[in-house]
């Protein structure tokens, strides 16, 4: 009932008819992150929708060392820079709301720690540009779909 349009998906959290999970290819193959990205763009692509329930409350548990926030940006940079490569109609991001993103990381109350996540969050952005340069220049390959799905049965 409070349902909205959404241009994304959470991975471990989606409900998708099955017909329409295989008929889009399911999982990709080379995504071990940024799958739910891979599929919410070809979900748009093929004409569908995806919807938000923002009744529903998910918790999601991440080690907060440093180092391990650190490892975790740096992978999720990697895998997010091929998700905007293969479609950047649906993930472009100009410079302006790059800044918004880092800029709302920053929270007078909590200034420390906010202050370290505004610099984790300027390193991500550092990563993720440097690997889609990296992809364009020297892995095209991947910007390819490849199925991961053996039959549709």
């Amino acid at each position: 009932k409070n349902r909205r349009i959404a241009t994304s998906l959470s991975g471990p959290f989606v409900l998708i008819k099955r017909s329409v999970f295989f008929k889009l290819g399911g999982w990709e193959e080379k995504n071990i992150c940024a799958e739910d990205k891979d599929l919410a763009a070809r979900i748009m692509e093929s004409g569908g929708r995806i919807m938000f329930a923002p009744e529903i409350i998910i918790h999601h548990k991440n080690d907060l060392s440093l180092s391990a926030i650190l490892k975790r940006k740096i992978f999720h940079a990697k895998c997010n820079a091929l998700a905007y490569e293969r479609y950047p109609k649906y993930f472009h991001r100009n410079f302006i709301e790059w800044y918004k993103i880092v800029v709302s990381k920053l929270n007078i109350r909590y200034l420390p720690s906010s202050f370290i996540y505004f610099n984790i969050m300027i390193f991500y952005i550092i990563v993720f540009n440097l690997y889609r340069l990296q992809i364009r220049l020297f892995m095209k390959e991947k910007l390819q779909f490849i199925s991961f799905l053996v039959s549709n049965e």
